[in-house]
């Protein structure tokens, strides 16, 4: 089965200085079909102007992810980390128990677009801890990178759950078959591109949850740039 969730059908919230999307649930947006899909809860796409940002704010017992797409984002928490987030960066935020934090774009000019990934984790009231990853170096070009996972690796950051994370570009008209099985569930956002799977296209900001598919076939039809999450149900 092959659900896909067009980029039109997303929440959305705009203010002054953010423009956001939200694939799931979040703030003012409700829609009770689109709570979660898996240990996935939200996935926001934003786009955070200059000098613009989210003031201290709490979060607890949730695997927090950031992707820079492009430009910088500047983080602060209560556990003493400080770090600039540039693009082609991962970081990740274990809230756990609880945790304040921050993140403000720096750039007195460049807006700076990312994607912010919550997944729940297998425990809570985990001690707070921070990651990061960076992808320069790495080859995103027609490979299926995993940047997550519940593995303890220097190549990977761990997030307390049965989850993998991938990254990838695929070039026009390149292909790739997954094996799936029924006991798991895929989900791709398509971050730019266009992709067909099984046949089925999707663009730029659509995203498509699997389940129940045997053999699922990615082609790019423009090149692309996508994150897929694999998970047991």
């Amino acid at each position: 089965m092959l659900t896909i969730n067009p980029s039109s059908s997303r929440g959305r919230t705009k203010i002054d200085w953010l423009n956001s999307f939200h694939s799931f649930s979040f703030g003012d947006y409700f829609n009770n079909k689109k709570m979660s899909f898996g240990p996935i809860r939200v996935l926001n796409e934003d786009f955070i102007a200059a000098g613009g940002g989210f003031p201290l704010h709490p979060h607890a017992n949730m695997e927090i992810i950031t992707y820079v797409i492009s430009g910088e984002l500047a983080h602060s928490d209560s556990t003493g980390n400080n770090e600039t987030i540039k693009a082609g960066e991962f970081q990740k935020m274990t809230a756990g128990s609880g945790v304040y934090h921050s993140e403000f774009n720096p750039s007195s000019t460049d807006e700076v677009h990312l994607l912010q990934i919550w997944i729940l984790p297998d425990t809570k009231g985990l001690t707070p801890s921070y990651g990061k990853l960076n992808l320069q170096g790495n080859n995103l070009n027609n490979n299926l990178l995993k940047v997550a996972a519940k593995e303890e690796s220097d190549n990977l950051i761990y997030v307390s759950q049965n989850i993998e994370v991938f990254v990838s570009k695929f070039d026009a008209d390149y292909s790739q078959s997954l094996v799936g099985k029924e006991t798991k569930g895929i989900y791709l956002f398509l971050i730019d591109g266009e992709l067909s799977i099984n046949g089925d296209l999707i663009n730029t900001g659509d995203s498509i949850e699997i389940v129940e598919e045997t053999n699922i076939e990615i082609k790019a039809t423009k090149n692309s740039h996508f994150i897929l999450f694999e998970f047991p149900l």
